[in-house]
């Protein structure tokens, strides 16, 4: 329907479809979903695939500011941050983040390129949660001794997750003409853009 409309269906998925045992996944790399949400996800992407096959089907993890409190990781850090709370971070979590600014220059990319099928659009490496956290409150210029080492396991979560959902963005740096950025450049761009929700 979506073809012959004219339009491009973009489907967002995540990197939570795999198992995180090996980590620098491929778009060729088959899904294994660890919980609901991450078997929901794959389901869709299976679906959507069926029902469109020109379909772009795009896993990202990104962050930025919204108009829900706390609704990124990287918004959750800075309202610990704020109120002096501590920020706990997984170090033993990895993923390749991407800032919503250059989310959104790459899905263009790709759009505009008649891009179909999967995508992955990341950061070029991976880091953990803790590493994340701490260029948030850096680059943001809050107190790094906020920032507490902290392990899935200790945190207690009930859902089963992935450790390692990095992502191989090879085939980005092709679509998008140019390679991705790392985790340190897109956080330090991302720091100087005001939030278009404040006040």
């Amino acid at each position: 329907m979506s073809n012959e409309l004219g339009f491009i269906l973009v489907f967002i998925s995540s990197p939570f479809v795999f198992d995180g045992i090996a980590g620098n996944y491929g778009e060729t790399e088959p899904p294994v979903p660890l919980n609901a949400y991450a078997a929901g996800k794959t389901r869709a992407e299976v679906s959507v695939s069926k029902i469109t096959p020109k379909a772009l089907i795009i896993r990202a993890r990104f962050y930025g500011h919204s108009q829900r409190v706390n609704h990124s990781l990287l918004e959750w850090v800075l309202g610990n941050a704020r109120n002096g709370k501590a920020v706990p971070g997984f170090t033993y979590s990895y993923f390749s983040p991407i800032s919503v600014n250059d989310f959104a220059d790459a899905l263009n990319s790709a759009i505009t390129s008649d891009q179909s099928g999967i995508l992955h659009i990341g950061s070029s490496n991976s880091i953990s949660k803790y590493e994340f956290a701490r260029m948030v409150l850096q680059e943001f210029t809050f107190d790094a001794d906020l920032l507490t080492p902290i392990t899935v396991d200790e945190a207690g979560l009930n859902a089963n997750r992935p450790r390692d959902t990095s992502l191989n963005t090879a085939l980005l740096g092709r679509v998008w003409g140019k390679s991705a950025p790392t985790a340190a450049e897109g956080m330090r761009r991302f720091a100087t853009k005001p939030s278009p929700f404040s006040n």
